[in-house]
């Protein structure tokens, strides 16, 4: 759901996409002007169909929620930690915040990007899977049922190439949020021919969703102990 389609312009230098907007009424699902000049239809509704993935699996709430619980655990580790660590309490207050900085940073950042990477796998999936079910009426593809069909994944990944190409990004350059392109096209072809419901990555995100609101309720109750 979206208020409107609109081109991004950006004088032929950009070939990507993007949704803008929480709410639906002001919700904008962005085009650059050189993704559709210089991609083939089938690649532009692939790249449309990851953007809207974001949306319908409800992504940003999945990455605040999941960073909200990252952030809770760090912070109960670094706790735990201070106990077994007479520096901690002992040493100069400045260091001390710096460390616990420090340490805050090496749990999240790893775990978060993780979390990142999986997200945009999905959304890649959620292409490929709407893709496979909704073939592109001008083109000679034909429907596969319910599975994941050879077009589908080859108009997912052969858009992150060309993209990649058009940018001059290797494709095994790894990206902390969204990982490589090597990586991602690799996976994408092994959903050729699955069934598109009840993929091990929707099942993931759905843990992870999960498991960040139980951690984020044992921490509100932890610090409701705490203060009371």
């Amino acid at each position: 759901r979206v208020r409107q389609i609109m081109l991004w312009r950006t004088g032929g230098m950009v070939v990507n996409a993007a949704v803008m907007g929480f709410i639906p009424r002001i919700r904008y699902l962005l085009l650059t002007d050189a993704l559709l000049e210089q991609l083939p239809r089938r690649h532009v509704l692939a790249v449309m169909g990851h953007e809207v993935g974001h949306v319908r699996r409800r992504h940003m709430l999945t990455l605040f929620l999941a960073l909200f619980a990252i952030v809770a655990v760090a912070e109960l580790a670094i706790s735990g930690a201070k106990g077994l660590w007479p520096w901690f309490l002992a040493g100069d207050t400045a260091e001390r915040d710096l460390l616990h900085l420090a340490l805050g940073l090496l749990i999240v950042l790893p775990c978060f990007g993780w979390v990142s990477r999986r997200i945009e796998r999905q959304a890649d999936t959620f292409a490929v899977q709407d893709l496979s079910m909704h073939p592109d009426q001008t083109s000679e593809e034909t429907t596969h049922g319910n599975r994941i069909s050879p077009e589908a994944v080859d108009a997912m990944a052969g858009s992150l190439e060309l993209i990649a190409s058009l940018h001059g990004i290797q494709p095994r350059r790894r990206s902390w949020r969204h990982g490589s392109i090597a990586w991602r096209c690799t996976y994408l072809r092994t959903l050729v021919g699955r069934p598109c419901d009840g993929l091990g990555i929707d099942r993931t995100i759905r843990r992870i969703l999960r498991a960040s609101v139980i951690v984020l309720l044992v921490a509100v109750v932890i610090q409701a102990g705490f203060l009371s």
